[in-house]
């Protein structure tokens, strides 16, 4: 279930009389002008340079519209660009509401990616550096048991999607070091909510609940989910990344014993019944509930979310908030979008995205993401 105002820019930055890009003016503060800037000639104007043995810049990449193609795969074209990044000093982090078990193996094995956010910035891991070979060959059983259910058409051209999830196998590649999650109260505050009874009216028609790395729903719930997908790239998303339990109330307690909720996510049958379960929700304190769309909600603790993560793990990095940027094409990277120094939108992303981002670059199927990163560091990166 992946899925306003003016944003300032960051001190010490103006555009340029040409309108081309931004250039360095010390000590002064700027703001945004009327126009917005195209990616060519567009650069990050803060001197400095990479330190010997870590990282001097921090770009939070979101993945499916951004990183990834349509096809959700990387193509040679960013693959490359994401080494230089890395050989420039940038820690090229993908940032995406997907649990870890969702992310697409051909992610974890690029070498020069060492982390990423996952469960809308609620979980931060750590890459091991051997991680290899993912069994994405193979599609998990609940696929196997569902791909019958998926379109014959839509199955046959979603054939040519190469990069399948890595799964539940890919936990033990990782390692987190920051998982934000839900305490007891206020997790079962929110279930309440949205409603525990799936069958009951102005209830989430689908709940599920994201702990340690994975999401869990009903079996019934994830069997319909799968059927209903359109291809089998979905199918084996669904299949590899949520685990059916029986009873998802007794899933949730039994979690919150354990590692804890990360998030909690709800789809309902009607805009009505959605609007209802987020006045409820306003009345809880300490969660952030994003509305993804008239039917769609998640929830998480107010201290998660995208931009947060990506500050968190700047951070923990020794990276300076002016070497961060964010490239992202949908609503719920906003966050990250606000917080960083360096917003980026993708050609394709929505209009509210394009109207708070400093720099607008190519669409995701022409490697628009890494080109505008590339483009912000080369030049600032020159001299090393």
């Amino acid at each position: 279930m992946i899925h306003p105002g003016i944003k300032t820019e960051p001190a010490g930055i103006r555009q340029d009389d040409a309108g081309a890009g931004f250039q360095a003016s010390e000590n002064e503060t700027g703001s945004r002008s009327e126009g917005r800037a195209n990616m060519t000639g567009s650069r990050i104007s803060a001197a400095g340079c990479k330190p010997e043995g870590r990282a001097s810049y921090l770009a939070g990449i979101d993945l499916d519209g951004t990183l990834l193609n349509d096809r959700k795969c990387i193509t040679d074209r960013t693959r490359a660009l994401i080494h230089e990044a890395t050989a420039l000093g940038c820690e090229i982090v993908p940032v995406t509401g997907r649990p870890f078990t969702g992310l697409p193996a051909e992610i974890l094995r690029i070498a020069d990616i060492h982390y990423v956010i996952t469960n809308d910035g609620t979980m931060i891991h750590r890459l091991k550096a051997d991680r290899g070979p993912f069994s994405d060959e193979l599609l998990s059983e609940t696929t196997v048991q569902n791909s019958a259910h998926v379109d014959a058409a839509a199955g046959e051209a979603s054939g040519r999607f190469g990069n399948l999830c890595a799964g539940p196998e890919a936990l033990r590649y990782q390692e987190p070091i920051q998982s934000h999650t839900l305490d007891r109260e206020t997790c079962l505050a929110v279930m309440d909510a949205i409603g525990w009874d799936i069958q009951s009216a102005g209830c989430a028609t689908v709940c599920e609940i994201f702990a340690n790395g994975t999401g869990y729903e009903t079996a019934d719930s994830l069997d319909t989910l799968i059927r209903h997908v359109r291809s089998h790239y979905l199918a084996d998303y669904y299949g590899k990344s949520r685990k059916p339990v029986d009873d998802i109330r007794l899933a949730a307690n039994k979690l919150l014993s354990g590692p804890g909720i990360n998030m909690i996510s709800a789809q309902f049958t009607s805009s009505e019944d959605c609007d209802a379960a987020v006045q409820r929700l306003a009345r809880i304190e300490g969660i952030n509930a994003a509305r993804l769309s008239i039917r769609d909600i998640e929830i998480y603790g107010a201290e998660a979310g995208k931009g947060n993560a990506l500050l968190e793990l700047a951070s923990f990095l020794g990276i300076p908030h002016e070497h961060t940027i964010a490239v992202a094409d949908g609503g719920n990277d906003l966050p990250m979008m606000d917080v960083a120094a360096y917003s980026v939108a993708m050609g394709n992303a929505r209009e509210e995205v394009l109207s708070r981002a400093n720099l607008i670059a190519a669409d995701n199927n022409h490697d628009g993401a890494m080109e505008a990163v590339m483009s912000l560091l080369t030049p600032l990166t020159a001299h090393i």
